[in-house]
């Protein structure tokens, strides 16, 4: 497990989506009663464990291939893999790459279709999340100074405190709703830059349904990957 030690007050247990057991503990507690706390918490941490396990052998990898599905903003779409190098195309029936492998290059064809997919749903990503959040930071009546795409590993979004907001690109493949709570999320962070009370209050102000958004990618978060 990871133990972060800051100022709070009480030992906390968090298991990632990746299987990561962290402890956050006060400065000053000891080693002792930290380990006195994992081992009356061992049982519930088993079983959290055992169900993300469960959840990552379920997980597909992308294989880039014709007919696959790959989802955007809530609907799946089969992919459609056509000669020559006509850009990505998205349709209500499909999404259509067109791919031509230079002669020199070492890439795999699904190599070169796997990078042309990601380098398109970043910049739909950038586009989307930019104009929905400051749609949102309007009804919230905050004022990010920038909202930016970015590859996160382990979280869906981050606000820095100079204004500055990171959404995680692979959220373009969630539904609507999804997309909007982590939005949501964020810019309140510009009002509340913690995890309180008064925060969680003004995200339910602007989306009552948080809680089951929040499950919904603690369930489902593990298959938004290319």
């Amino acid at each position: 497990y990871t133990l972060k030690r800051s100022k709070r007050k009480t030992i906390g247990i968090q298991i990632s989506d990746s299987a990561e057991v962290i402890i956050t503990a006060p400065l000053h507690a000891r080693n002792s009663v930290i380990s006195d706390v994992i081992e009356a918490k061992s049982n519930w941490i088993d079983s959290k464990l055992k169900v993300i396990k469960e959840r990552q052998q379920s997980f597909k990898p992308k294989i880039y291939t014709n007919g696959e599905s790959f989802d955007f903003l809530g609907k799946a779409y089969p992919l459609d893999i056509l000669d020559g190098s006509n850009p990505i195309t998205l349709s209500s029936t499909s999404l259509s790459i067109g791919i031509s492998k230079p002669k020199k290059s070492v890439k795999t064809e699904n190599e070169l279709i796997r990078a042309k997919i990601i380098k398109w749903y970043r910049e739909q990503a950038q586009q989307y999340l930019d104009n929905r959040a400051h749609q949102l930071a309007y009804e919230i009546g905050v004022t990010p100074i920038l909202i930016k795409e970015k590859a996160f590993k382990r979280s869906w979004g981050m606000c820095h405190s100079n204004g500055k907001i990171f959404i995680n690109y692979k959220l373009i493949m969630a539904p609507h709703e999804i997309v909007d709570y982590v939005i949501i999320h964020e810019l309140c962070h510009l009002q509340h830059p913690n995890h309180s009370k008064y925060f969680w209050s003004l995200v339910a102000k602007h989306c009552p349904d948080y809680k089951k958004h929040r499950n919904w990618l603690k369930d489902h978060g593990h298959k938004l990957d290319l």
